[in-house]
């Protein structure tokens, strides 16, 4: 499961390791460029659905969910709590299953804040994995947080 896919792209990279990868992400055209890329690709286990994370109810189970700088929005367009947004990524995880979470950018989530959203990710996984990247671009890349979490 990749949450907030954006284009997809990473989404059709790791299909080739997977049995089938389901996107989403709120905004149609993006999901409209992840179908044509696919499909121009010819990678056929990805499915792409113009919908929030809030809004996913269906009964699946996956073997790792990507949250990759999703947890909340600055633009107001999904409400839930860091709670129960954590809760249902553990929901839709197989026992055992990963979480791959990727924090915002330093300038938009602070390190206390970043803590606060830890703390609650710890409530439903094991943190396995936490390190601090310092590459890329140094406004919205650098010192990002990465974590590889299971659930519990």
């Amino acid at each position: 499961m990749d949450i907030g896919c954006s284009f997809g792209f990473l989404s059709i990279e790791l299909a080739r390791f997977a049995e089938s990868i389901t996107g989403f992400d709120i905004n149609p055209y993006c999901i409209r460029i992840a179908d044509i890329v696919a499909h121009y690709l010819q990678v056929n286990n990805t499915r792409f659905l113009p919908i929030t994370f809030e809004d996913y109810q269906e009964q699946a189970e996956y073997d790792v969910v990507l949250s990759l700088a999703n947890h909340h929005t600055f633009d107001q367009n999904t409400h839930q709590s860091l709670q129960s947004y954590f809760q249902k990524c553990a929901t839709y995880l197989k026992p055992g299953g990963l979480l791959l979470f990727e924090s915002h950018a330093v300038c938009y989530e602070t390190p206390e804040q970043l803590e606060k959203v830890i703390q609650v990710i710890a409530q439903f996984f094991d943190i396995r994995e936490r390190r601090v990247l310092n590459k890329g671009n140094r406004v919205s890349d650098r010192g990002r947080t990465f974590c590889v979490c299971v659930k519990k």
